[in-house]
């Protein structure tokens, strides 16, 4: 050892009486950078929480009167009288009037003909005969319009239109109609 002696302990008793470490002595500077850590990380862990856990908001399903209104009052009646505007009028207005007949009479009319939707319609409840008779006018001027390109007189479609929307606010009352006899 190089002739370095060792120091004995009564040269080394300054060094014998020091303190341990304390781990826990901070500074209120510390304690204040600590607390904003621990906030951050809480912070961070309640936006993951947010993102990955917790459930979407879904919109609310819109009832099928208020979903045929909305596409009613989105529809437009053709200014133009050609049969490209007619044929998507007709495809609209009918495919609005079938669908809350599905939604909300539970008749199965989006995916039946009209001429198969003709005897479900003649079963319910929900139409006089009147109001039978305008409806299978309305879907044969609608198949006409639609699958045979014809145009029907101008004044059919603002008739057909109310038609649609008249009955659809009519059959949204829950009771049933009985049958006029003619």
């Amino acid at each position: 050892m190089n002739g370095e002696t060792i120091p004995n302990l009564e040269e080394m008793k300054d060094i014998l009486d020091i303190q341990g470490f304390a781990l826990w002595d901070l500074s209120l500077l510390q304690w204040i950078a600590l607390a904003l850590l621990g906030l951050l990380i809480l912070i961070l862990a309640y936006l993951i929480y947010r993102r990955f856990f917790r459930k979407k908001n879904l919109p609310i399903p819109l009832s099928p009167l208020a979903q045929a209104l909305q596409r009613l009052d989105s529809l437009k009646i053709p200014s133009i009288h050609q049969v490209k505007e007619v044929r998507v009028f007709y495809f609209e207005l009918s495919e609005c009037f079938r669908s809350f007949l599905e939604g909300e009479k539970k008749l199965e009319a989006k995916e039946a003909t009209s001429e198969e939707l003709k005897p479900l319609l003649e079963k319910s409840r929900f139409f006089n005969q009147e109001e039978l008779k305008n409806c299978f006018e309305f879907l044969e001027t609608a198949d006409l319009a639609k699958f045979a390109r014809w145009l029907p007189e101008k004044e059919a479609l603002p008739k057909h239109y109310e038609f649609c929307r008249h009955m659809i606010l009519q059959l949204a009352n829950p009771e049933p109609k009985e049958k006029e006899e003619t």
